[in-house]
Order: structure tokens, then sequence, then C-alpha cells
């Protein structure tokens, strides 16, 4: 079993405000379909990294921190659907797989 990290509540939330931030960017930016895809890889690894700290942070009291990732995490999953949306809507001949 993995060691518990060292909690950082105001590091945490950083890093959870600066992947949203590097999230919606990408978002505003897809032109592709590998774009859209990349993203949602974005959006996993957000997931991946995000959910653990939130634990940890539960486990320690740190309530707020706590709360404020999981709107965070809410807000890319939100991304996340609108960029599954984006794919299944785009018509084929506009989808590409070249930049």
């Amino acid at each position: 079993m993995k060691k518990q990290p060292k909690i950082n509540p105001k590091e945490d939330l950083r890093l959870a405000k600066q992947m949203l931030e590097d999230i919606q960017v990408d978002f505003e930016r897809i032109q592709t379909a590998m774009d859209a895809h990349e993203l949602i890889i974005s959006c996993n690894l957000a997931w991946d990294e995000l959910v653990p700290r939130g634990y940890y942070l539960r486990q320690a009291g740190e309530m707020d921190t706590y709360e404020a990732i999981g709107m965070i995490l809410a807000e890319i999953g939100k991304i996340q659907e609108k960029v599954t949306q984006w794919l299944i809507h785009t018509p084929i001949q506009k989808i590409t797989y070249d930049s």
C-alpha cells in the first residue's frame, strides 16, 4: 500500500486550479479529434491526480480544500462531457486527426 503523501492544502488547491485552467484553455483550442482525445486524456490524468489528494485532505479534516477540489473536479467533468458531445455531434467530414 502506498504511503500517505504529505498534506499541503494550499499547494493541492493551487495544483487543482492550474489543472482546471490548463484544461479550459485546451478546450477553447480544440480543432481536431486528436485535440479532443488528448484533452480527454488530460481530464483523466487530472482526476487520477486530484481524487487521491482530496481523499487525504478529507481524512486530515481539511474540508474547505476538499470541497474546493471537488468543485474543480466537477468542472473538469463538465468539460470532459462537452468534449465528448463535440466528438459525437461534429460531422465526420469535419473531424480530422491531422493537426
